[in-house]
């Protein structure tokens, strides 16, 4: 049942009911981005700088793959208006095949990446802190891929409140366990930096 079924077709109702969902994920991911840096300004500009140059990184490795998965969207919902639900599973498997042939790909950029952050001028904590983010996070990498082939099938079959839901929820568990592993909350180590990218992972 799609979350905008109880909306006339075209009507700007409809296009809030899916649209609205999906501002609100965007904006769950921003506040997760957001939390990380709060959380590790506390421990000093390095680790900041640090899990912003190391989270970009991996972004820069998945940036081509995201792009290709995210057209899932547009192959499940021409399926889904042609009547042809079949090909809705289909594209989204293909999505999660997509997904785990380009996370080798991406792994074997880890040494190349390394090279670069030694060869980028910045100082030894930094370098050091920044390697720690971006190891743990790009060995995560498979989760975004693979969270990126969910979502953009649910919303191209209008389920766009699923994928907000899921971004809360997620969003929601990386603000607390970022507190937790960063800190040294309720009996866990103080992680700094790589509890940060654990929360995030997780």
């Amino acid at each position: 049942m799609s979350s905008s079924s109880q909306h006339k077709p075209g009507s700007i109702g409809e296009m809030i009911a899916v649209a609205l969902p999906m501002v609100v994920s965007f904006a769950c991911d921003t506040v997760m981005i957001f939390t990380d840096r709060l959380f590790l300004s506390k421990l000093g500009s390095q680790s900041m700088s640090a899990s912003m140059a190391g989270g970009l990184s991996v972004f820069v490795l998945m940036a081509f793959f995201l792009g290709l998965i995210g057209y899932t969207t547009a192959l499940v919902a021409q399926y889904l208006g042609a009547g042809k639900k079949d090909g809705c599973a289909r594209s989204l498997s293909q999505a999660v095949i997509l997904a785990c042939a380009a996370y080798p790909f991406i792994l074997a950029c880890i040494p190349v990446m390394h090279f670069l952050f030694e060869r980028s001028g910045i100082d030894a904590v930094q370098l050091s802190e920044q390697k720690k983010y971006f190891n743990i996070f790009i060995f995560g990498a498979i989760f975004s891929l693979l969270r990126h082939a969910l979502s953009s099938f649910f919303t191209g079959i209008g389920r766009t409140r699923v994928v907000m839901g899921a971004a809360f929820i997620a969003m929601t568990i990386n603000v607390i366990l970022n507190y937790i592993f960063v800190f040294g909350k309720f009996g866990c180590p103080a992680l700094g930096i790589q509890g940060a990218a654990l929360g995030t992972v997780i």
